[in-house]
Order: C-alpha cells, then structure tokens, then sequence
C-alpha cells in the first residue's frame, strides 16, 4: 500500500505534476482537522480533479444535437432532462464523423426553461436549440462511449456554430481515458 505525500508548499505544482503525469487529483484537507479513513465526503476534505480541459490544452466546443426527457418523479418533470452534445472527431482512419460527446443535466433553470417546449403536452427540446454550441468539461472521456463523464457547460458560445468547432482526434479522446 501506498502512502500518500503530505504536501504543505507550492500545492498548484505538485497537482500540475501529478496531473501531467496522468493522475486523476488531489485531497485539499483542512491540516487542523483530523483523518476520515472512509469513503464519503467530510466538509474538511475536498477532491481536486482534472478535467479534460487539462488533458487537451484547449476548450471543448460541442453542439446542441439532441435532448433526454425528464424523470417524471424527480424535479424537472415539466422540462427536459439534459442536453446531449456531439462534436465532430477525426478518426484513425482519417475520416470525420459527428460523435456524441456529452450528456449535461445540471442545467440552469432558465437554461433548461429556453430549452424547453412542448408538443402533446409533453416536455421536448425547443428547435431553437439546436446547433447551439456551449463550451463543455468533464473529468475525463469513458472508455466505451469515448464521452464526457460528468459533463457540464461551462458557458455557451453564441459567437460559434457546429461548423466553427475544433475538429478532436481519436487519438486525443483515447488520451483521455482514465
């Protein structure tokens, strides 16, 4: 069993280190407060984590290509319940195809209100959203959808459409995994 270093100076270095060299984060624990050898989150403890933002150097853009409804008994039963992202990657074999990247469901009310319209009375993704692109993290791709795992939108980009969107590799999706 590993034990893990106490670090106490320069913090962002040795995270940036740990992170270039393919780690997952850090624990930032209060020094005053004692350990908690469990699995569950204390409020003297907090994880650090990359996110792929990180691992590619530069931001995600993706666009708006489809919708999940809602759970009908959770909370948002009269709107959508996420929005589903693609972009487009260049594949091994050179060619491009359009690749579904992420799923973000903690959406702003408002967002998720504008995105919402109905048809039959039902919740369904307003038309107007698609295609709309937003700057999107998540801690790393999964290994078999080759996806954002806890996708979320960091703004949207008004100023972009599909067709302005960085073009990922294969290569620097599978980087990714973790």
């Amino acid at each position: 069993c590993d034990i893990n270093p106490v670090v106490r100076e320069n913090k962002l270095e040795f995270y940036s280190d740990l992170i270039e060299q393919g780690k997952e984060g850090i624990v930032l624990k209060r020094v005053d407060a004692p350990y908690h050898g469990c699995t569950s989150r204390t409020e003297d403890q907090v994880k650090l984590k990359r996110t792929i933002a990180e691992g590619l150097n530069k931001d995600l853009d993706a666009w708006v290509t489809g919708f999940i409804p809602s759970t009908q008994d959770k909370g948002w039963s009269d709107y959508i319940g996420a929005l589903v992202f693609s972009c487009k990657v260049q594949m091994k074999d050179g060619t491009i195809k359009d690749h579904v990247i992420g799923v973000c469901s903690g959406i702003p009310f408002e967002l998720r209100k504008a995105a919402t319209t109905y048809i039959d009375d039902k919740p369904s993704l307003n038309p107007d959203f698609l295609g709309r692109v937003a700057t999107l993290s998540g801690q790393n791709i999964s290994a078999r959808k080759l996806a954002l795992t806890h996708a979320v939108i960091q703004c949207l980009r008004p100023d972009k459409d599909p067709d302005g969107c960085e073009i990922l590799t294969e290569e620097e999706l599978l980087s990714l995994v973790f």
